[in-house]
């Protein structure tokens, strides 16, 4: 289940990188939009990979991920959520540009290299910038080395932890004009609100 093909600091930056794109990006009405995560609006969404982010910032300084995951983030206005988000991501760059990948760390499923720990929540961020810029009625595309990284870590991991309770639902047939990035989606269940 270890995505290898970027070393983990670069995955990690290209991530934050996308989904601060899809931060910058996003309007005032934006916000309160329904976003591809049920029952999610765009500020949810943002608040959501803020805990993601700290969570990664904990395994980086040393701590267990699960411990330092914080879901209770919720900003009170987008400009919140947002500064959030900004602050945390110019952290997190800084402590991924320094990471050996051979670096034993914490993550969500327990002890691992960096490579192993470090996949799951940084493509976390990576499609949770997917959806945030569905939720604003663009139509992104991730970066291909990003996607083609995303795209092995789906495919290698077994079903019955991607279909987990709060990780993916069942896949969906992508629609015939669907662009690489759209077709990945598909297969974690996603697709553009309508």
């Amino acid at each position: 289940m270890t995505s290898n093909a970027l070393d983990p600091g670069t995955r990690l930056q290209l991530a934050i990188d996308a989904m601060s794109e899809q931060v910058d990006a996003m309007r005032d009405a934006d916000w309160s939009s329904p976003s591809p995560c049920d029952g999610w609006d765009g500020k949810a969404v943002v608040d959501h990979v803020a805990g993601t982010l700290t969570g990664i910032l904990g395994m980086l300084s040393g701590e267990d991920y699960r411990a330092s995951k914080s879901d209770a983030s919720a900003t009170d206005s987008p400009d919140d959520a947002a500064q959030l988000w900004r602050d945390l991501a110019d952290r997190a760059r800084v402590a991924a540009g320094d990471l050996d990948p051979s670096r034993e760390l914490s993550g969500p499923m327990g002890p691992g290299p960096a490579s192993m720990a470090l996949a799951i929540p940084t493509h976390d961020l990576t499609v949770h910038a997917w959806d945030l810029a569905a939720t604003g009625g663009r139509r992104w595309e991730i970066p291909e080395s990003l996607r083609a990284d995303l795209d092995n870590l789906v495919r290698n991991t077994p079903e019955e932890i991607l279909r987990s309770p709060g990780l993916f639902g069942p896949e969906l047939e992508p629609a015939p004009d669907a662009n690489p990035t759209e077709r990945v989606m598909a297969v974690l269940g996603r697709s553009r609100p309508t």
